[in-house]
């Protein structure tokens, strides 16, 4: 990453998410920065890109250590944190309430993406930050009986829960990618989450989930990035070369080599040398996707934050160009053939 893509409150943002970072990093990098930084700005991006609770947790570590931080900042990331807290004990006892309805019902349910992650480190679960509960059913909806598909879709129009049946759509690209939801089954292992039966997806396909999902978002949304160096850090080892394979299968190995490269890049995480290699992405590819990993724009986080919150205008702040490497990589991680059905799918949702 060229640090001139970096403004200052964005290169602060990571580092407080980079978990390598001990408390005395981040306060170094605050009085580094220290010049040019906008606590007004760093809060609005975290805020919308879902990181508050974790800059709060960072901020008040490095304060421990002596680190001068305004105390409105402080007192505004906490109360985000808190906020948090809060909404995360009203989604557990959704969770339990759904948990509970495939026990009684006899379903298999699986926990995905941040979900996963958590349930499989519960004694850290202020560090995996989430909006939403995605689940899956093993079987499709049409072998439900009506009252049990019934609960299941009330859940669904509650909002910050996203159950599925069979398959889903966060982890297939809305069917762009051949996924194969039965394999998911056989490797998914059980785990007991709110005293109630539930499976998680294996270390692995925890990670390749993590990296597609990392796609979806354009590489650069922190949130996410964050969730790959969490996938990585699960207790037990990786096994690459069951990633390689997997990935292979599901026809999404340039969308895992692009996400690992990014997270790499800016959170450094450690990853395979030989990745590409593994991942057999040709030197024509790798070139591609290597080049627009390295010039992406992440200033373009203070413009997309500023554009949900309505302040561009106020700010002078503007897009880059419209077709950069922010919007070209994900097309580049795609096949040809792959990239033409994911066209059309989303012209479709579009159209409908």
């Amino acid at each position: 990453m060229h640090s001139r893509e970096l403004t200052a409150e964005a290169e602060f943002l990571f580092a407080c998410v980079n978990r390598n970072n001990e408390p005395a990093a981040i306060a170094g990098r605050i009085g580094a920065l220290a010049d040019g930084f906008a606590w007004p700005m760093v809060f609005q991006i975290a805020t919308v890109q879902g990181i508050a609770p974790l800059l709060s947790v960072a901020l008040k570590a490095a304060a421990r250590v002596g680190t001068d931080i305004p105390r409105q900042a402080l007192v505004g990331f906490e109360l985000q944190e808190r906020k948090w807290f809060a909404q995360q004990a009203g989604r557990r006892e959704r969770l339990r309430a759904i948990l509970e309805l495939a026990r009684r019902a006899n379903l298999r349910i699986m926990l995905l993406k941040s979900a996963a992650i958590g349930a499989r480190r519960p004694s850290e679960t202020s560090l995996v930050i989430s909006d939403d509960i995605d689940l899956l059913v093993e079987p499709a909806e049409v072998t439900l009986g009506e009252e049990v598909r019934d609960s299941f879709w009330e859940h669904n129009r509650k909002g910050n829960c996203e159950i599925n049946f069979g398959e889903h759509h966060d982890v297939n690209l809305d069917g762009a990618l051949p996924v194969c939801f039965p394999e998911l089954w056989s490797d998914a292992e059980p785990l007991e989450v709110l005293g109630e039966p539930a499976w998680v997806p294996c270390r692995e396909d925890t990670l390749i989930i993590a990296c597609i999902n990392s796609h979806r978002k354009r590489y650069f949304h922190l949130r996410q990035l964050y969730a790959i160096c969490e996938a990585l850090r699960l207790e037990g080892e990786i096994d690459w070369s069951v990633v390689e394979a997997k990935a292979r299968r599901y026809e999404c190995c340039f969308q895992v080599y692009a996400a690992l490269l990014v997270t790499g890049q800016m959170l450094g995480c450690t990853i395979p040398a030989d990745l590409e290699t593994r991942l057999s992405i040709s030197w024509l590819r790798s070139a591609v996707i290597r080049h627009l990993v390295a010039h992406l724009s992440y200033s373009s986080i203070e413009s997309r934050t500023l554009r949900i919150r309505g302040g561009a205008a106020e700010m002078g702040l503007f897009d880059r160009e419209k077709y950069g490497p922010s919007v070209l990589l994900p097309i580049a991680t795609f096949k040809l053939s792959r990239l033409f059905r994911r066209t059309r799918l989303l012209l479709g949702k579009h159209h409908h």
